[in-house]
């Protein structure tokens, strides 16, 4: 797996994770978990936090940025983020 792929899933992937121990490390849902993974939904404020502090006992160097997907990849199914409303 490329070392430069960013988000929560190939960061977890990259470091051979299960999801259930990244939800019970946080104290969150597992399905919570599933959603960044999948790219559903993105980490916010305290989870990001504590999610970067734990993931970085596995990657030091790790950013809040290589957490978060680029900007606009997270698009309703069906729309087009090109057409303003």
């Amino acid at each position: 797996m490329d070392a430069n792929q960013k988000g929560v899933g190939p960061t977890i992937r990259r470091n051979r994770l299960q999801q259930k121990d990244v939800a019970d490390a946080l104290g969150i849902s597992r399905m919570t978990v599933l959603n960044w993974v999948h790219g559903n939904s993105v980490p916010t404020g305290t989870n990001l936090l504590r999610l970067l502090e734990y993931l970085r006992g596995f990657e030091p160097a790790l950013q809040a940025e290589d957490l978060l997907p680029a900007a606009g990849s997270l698009v309703a199914p069906g729309s087009d983020p090109a057409v303003a409303e």
